[in-house]
C-alpha cells in the first residue's frame, strides 16, 4: 500500500547550500536474492553475515561482506563499478536462512547488483545466486542468474497495464481507477508485473512518488 514515508520523485535535483553541490533523487531498485547450493559453502556464506558493511557498522547484510570495496575507494563511482550498484543493499529483510536457501529482499541505487553477483558465484563457486529486481522509475523488472561459469540476464520494460492508477472516491467511499488527468491516491502493480512479483517475491516497488507494495 501508499507509504506517505517513503515519498520519492522520479528523478529530483536539489542544490545542497552547505556544500554548493547539485545532487539527485536516487531510483531504487527492488531486489529478491536468493541463494542456494553447497551446504559446505552456503555455511560459509553464513559466517559473512552480522559483519562489518563499508561504513564499519555491523549488518545482517551487505555487499561489501563477500566483495569488499578496498580501504580508501568507497567513493559511489567504486561501489557502481565493484557491485554494479553506487549503494549497499538497503532496507534489508532476510525473509529465509536454512541450510539449503537464503532468501532476503533489499533495495538498491538505479540497478540490481549485477557485478556483486559475478565477484560472489566466483568467491563460492558451488552456490548459485537468482536475483529477480523491479526499477519503477525508469520502468523495468528482469531476472539475473549466475553460477561459477555462467551469468545470464533476462530484463523487459513495464507495459501497458502493469501499473494501476488508483483514487478514492469520497462520494462513494470506494476506490476506482484514476481518470487520465486525475492524481493517483496509490499506484499498484498489476498484470505481468504483479504476477513476476508474487512468483519472486519482490516485496514492493518504488514508482515515481510513492513505494507501493503488493497488497497481500
Amino acid at each position: 500500500m501508499f507509504d506517505t514515508k517513503y515519498q520519492l520523485r522520479h528523478i529530483r535535483w536539489k542544490k545542497n547550500t552547505s556544500s554548493n553541490k547539485t545532487l539527485t533523487m536516487i531510483n531504487w531498485c527492488a531486489n529478491s536474492i536468493q541463494i542456494t547450493g553447497s551446504e559446505i559453502e552456503l555455511e560459509e556464506f553464513y559466517e559473512t553475515l552480522y559483519t562489518p558493511n563499508v561504513k564499519g557498522e555491523i549488518v545482517p547484510f551487505s555487499f561489501h561482506q563477500t566483495v569488499p570495496i578496498q580501504q580508501g575507494f568507497e567513493s559511489e563511482v567504486s561501489k557502481a563499478i565493484v557491485w554494479g550498484t553506487p549503494s549497499d543493499a538497503e532496507s534489508v529483510n532476510i525473509i529465509s536462512r536454512t541450510p539449503y536457501v537464503f532468501l532476503l529482499s533489499c533495495d538498491t541505487a538505479w540497478n540490481p547488483p549485477l557485478n556483486w553477483t559475478r565477484s560472489f558465484v566466483r568467491r563460492f563457486p558451488s552456490l548459485q545466486v537468482r536475483i529477480a529486481y523491479v526499477e519503477g522509475g525508469i520502468q523495468f523488472y528482469g531476472i539475473i542468474l549466475a553460477r561459477y561459469n555462467r551469468i545470464t540476464l533476462t530484463e523487459y520494460p513495464f507495459s501497458y497495464g502493469d501499473l494501476q492508477h488508483i483514487v478514492y472516491d469520497p462520494e462513494t467511499g470506494r476506490e476506482r481507477l484514476a481518470e487520465e488527468d486525475e492524481y493517483p491516491d496509490e499506484i499498484r502493480p498489476a498484470g505481468m508485473l504483479e504476477q513476476f512479483m508474487n512468483h519472486y517475491q519482490v516485496a514492493h516497488i518504488w514508482v515515481r512518488l510513492f513505494k507501493t507494495s503488493l497488497g497481500k
